[in-house]
């Protein structure tokens, strides 16, 4: 018997059609059991599959139902290998259409799949642990487009004193996610490694890091600065004041993706040529 999770994004337009879609395919695979969250049983009104909370579900595999937010939550609360079908826009995490969901529960069934660790950040303010992250961690303004100072330390050496808007620490998932918008590099989800990427530097010359994800990143507002905001995965927001001490270490859990087939360039290039074709997209 194998056990499959299902997660789907209340709000997202496609999600309930996509849901019910998915659970009329599954009533046709033998040895396969859903388990439901309690937001997408409440989405289509279910009432004969087991629910259960999101962070009491432990299944063989999590399908995720919405956009690259809804696996980023999923991640947060659950160790369990997820999936992610598409039904926002871009979804760079998504790996799999709606019209293909018959295909991803048979060969999730099959065993034709191979689950991709993948590096998380453990996010640290002033001596207390906040949530796992798997995308990034940013600090930046409370004020939009007002300039910050920064004392960054890199493996307890001062490296840098950076102007700027904010400061992004990205994992290699969330490099093509804010990281590209604010001029990082794209970097194999594989790697262990961690990108600092300065969001609107004063000084033109100031260019992102790639360090291992063994190094501590220490992190305090300097300066005249006094408030800012600490945005975790881009939904968990904590306000910080000068003095604050943010630390970024790597996560003890990982965050572990169903893959099939389609290498990771391969769908970066179908992903960025839908943004640039797509007249539709929102």
């Amino acid at each position: 018997m194998l056990r499959l999770g299902i997660v789907a994004h209340p709000k997202k337009s496609k999600s309930k059609a996509v849901t019910r879609k998915i659970l009329k395919e599954a009533k046709g695979i033998k040895g396969l059991d859903i388990v439901l969250s309690e937001a997408t049983a409440g989405l289509i009104d279910s009432k004969e599959i087991d629910v259960k909370p999101l962070n009491q579900i432990r299944t063989d595999a999590i399908m995720c139902i919405g956009g690259d937010g809804t696996i980023l939550r999923v991640l947060r609360e659950s160790d369990c290998p997820v999936i992610g079908i598409n039904a926002g826009s871009l979804g760079f995490l998504t790996e799999v259409q709606p019209e293909d969901t018959k295909d991803a529960l048979l060969r999730i069934h099959n065993g034709r799949y191979t689950i991709e660790e993948r590096t998380k950040i453990c996010p640290v303010l002033n001596g207390k642990k906040l949530d796992e992250v798997t995308n990034e961690v940013v600090l930046t303004t409370e004020i939009p487009s007002k300039i910050q100072n920064y004392h960054l330390n890199i493996n307890m050496v001062t490296s840098e004193r950076i102007r700027a808007d904010g400061i992004l620490i990205s994992t290699p998932t969330g490099s093509t996610g804010y990281a590209m918008s604010a001029g990082g590099s794209i970097m194999e989800p594989r790697l262990e490694a961690f990108q600092i990427v300065p969001i609107a530097p004063f000084m033109m010359n100031m260019r992102p890091y790639i360090i291992p994800d063994s190094y501590v990143i220490a992190i305090r507002l300097a300066g005249k600065t006094d408030k800012g905001v600490l945005v975790l995965d881009g939904s968990i927001v904590k306000k910080i004041e000068k003095g604050d001490d943010i630390l970024i270490t790597k996560a003890r859990r990982r965050a572990k993706f169903i893959k099939f087939d389609t290498p990771f360039y391969q769908k970066y290039k179908e992903k960025i040529a839908r943004v640039n074709t797509d007249k539709n997209y929102d």
